[in-house]
């Protein structure tokens, strides 16, 4: 009985220490994320719908169902080496997270694609231009708007990055392997040395 009781007591201590080891590892890892999120830079959209080209009669009554259920997230990617460059969308997706079906879609929108931009253009009055250019334009912001008005989608939130970003982020998760074929080879070797020059500058 005492061997029982024993056996009880060190498989409770063993217990209570796994337990506490787990606890000091989640509060480690959540003071790791917060000090990560405070160097995150947060500029919010506009609050007004209108000035992010939000349709208000988007939802009809045969897809008043879905409302609620998605959140989408404008991904940009910008082609600028420093912050003080003028920057182009190099990628937008548009992350949609589906809540009823636990699901995540990305839907990915060509750069080269022209659209509709109200008060912009290769040409005086036409107010069109290829989607990549309204981030030089006006930032997130307006390619946020520019994807609203011209797809009619419901996007409210992005998340930007760009190639300084993209390399801590690639870094923070321990590399990826890329399968490189001989022909892209220098190309790539192009880009090496450009980024390499531009981070002795």
């Amino acid at each position: 009985m005492r061997k029982l009781k024993k056996r009880t007591k060190v498989i409770l201590i063993v217990f209570i220490t796994l337990i506490s080891l787990v606890a000091i590892a989640a509060g480690g890892m959540y003071y790791v994320a917060m000090k990560q999120l405070d160097k995150v830079k947060y500029s919010p959209l506009p609050k007004d719908k209108k000035e992010i080209g939000i349709d208000e009669n988007i939802y009809t009554e045969e897809n008043e169902g879905i409302k609620g259920n998605y959140i989408n997230i404008l991904l940009i990617g910008i082609d600028a080496r420093h912050p003080e460059d003028f920057a182009r969308c190099d990628t937008m997706i548009v992350a949609t997270i589906d809540k009823k079906h636990k699901k995540l879609k990305l839907s990915s929108i060509m750069r080269d694609m022209v659209v509709t931009m109200e008060g912009r253009g290769t040409m005086e009055g036409l107010n069109t231009d290829r989607i990549n250019q309204s981030y030089g334009y006006g930032g997130a912001p307006l390619t946020t708007k520019v994807i609203n008005e011209n797809f009619k989608t419901n996007v409210q939130d992005f998340v930007k990055i760009d190639f300084s970003g993209m390399e801590k982020v690639v870094d923070a998760i321990g590399g990826i392997e890329i399968d490189v074929k001989e022909a892209e080879i220098p190309v790539m070797n192009n880009y090496i040395r450009e980024l390499s020059r531009l981070q002795n500058d």
